[in-house]
């Protein structure tokens, strides 16, 4: 049996959502860190931005001749210091043990700015 191929609605609003998870999740790595043991948050949180740079470009080639939704006006996060480490996330102590300063010594604790307004537009 064939599978049916996803209409271009079907495909904008599964990438909507992608979007709106990648903010939430690069959001959560700014404040609570991440549990990867081998790269910083910082590391994590730029990738985290390629995937909403990403997801935005899919909506552009998506959405031709149709409003973008919405959530493609949510500011892209900067890129931030690769060796930044949320100081209270709640794998931060077991991270920093396993000796994650010692394979990245230019860790930091310095929080990136967060998304500005990014409620608002929900």
């Amino acid at each position: 049996m064939a599978r049916k191929e996803p209409t271009a609605e079907e495909q904008i609003k599964a990438e909507t959502a992608r979007l709106v998870h990648s903010f939430g999740e690069w959001e959560h790595m700014r404040i609570k860190g991440c549990s990867d043991p081998f790269w910083p948050d910082g590391t994590n949180m730029n990738l985290v931005r390629n995937h909403i740079i990403n997801g935005k470009r899919s909506l552009e080639k998506l959405c031709v001749g149709i409003p973008l939704p919405a959530a493609y006006y949510i500011p892209t996060p900067e890129e931030v210091d690769e060796n930044y480490m949320a100081p209270h996330g709640e794998h931060y102590e077991r991270r920093m043990k396993r000796g994650m300063a010692s394979v990245h010594p230019g860790i930091t604790t310095k929080t990136p700015a967060e998304i500005e307004s990014q409620q608002e537009l929900f």
